[in-house]
């Protein structure tokens, strides 16, 4: 009986080696698919200390055009901590006024349309910006 099971399992694993790769943003199985770049180059700059309005604002470092559509922008409580995605913009920067001081931590990912979906590349290295009070 073991032998029967373990000769099942492994036939089905060569099975599936064999199947067609269908998904339309999958870069392996489309050769037309754009991955976008990894984000790098982000600064950040906050309000400083005693200004009424609090803010921070992050800039970084644009793709290239045909690679990229857009950004998404995501913030968590902590460096290791899970990251929400809080906006999206055309351009390399995003700025959010009237905010409580604090630490902040974000990530950056770019994504490009194509192929009647969207395609994000991978998450940037987590940053850090202080607001104070």
């Amino acid at each position: 009986m073991k032998i029967i099971t373990l000769l099942l399992i492994v036939l089905v694993l060569l099975m599936a080696c064999g199947l067609r790769r269908s998904n339309p943003l999958d870069p392996i199985g489309h050769s037309d698919v754009i991955v976008p770049y990894e984000v790098s180059g982000i600064i950040t700059r906050a309000s400083t200390a005693g200004q009424s309005i609090k803010f921070y604002e992050l800039r970084w470092s644009a793709n290239p055009t045909a690679n990229t559509d857009g950004y998404y922008v995501y913030m968590g409580q902590g460096y290791n901590a899970n990251f929400a995605r809080i906006g999206s913009v055309q351009t390399n920067e995003f700025y959010e006024g009237g905010v409580f001081p604090g630490d902040y931590y974000f990530r950056v990912s770019a994504y490009k349309q194509q192929n009647g979906g969207i395609l994000e590349g991978r998450l940037s290295q987590v940053c850090w910006v202080r607001v104070p009070n």
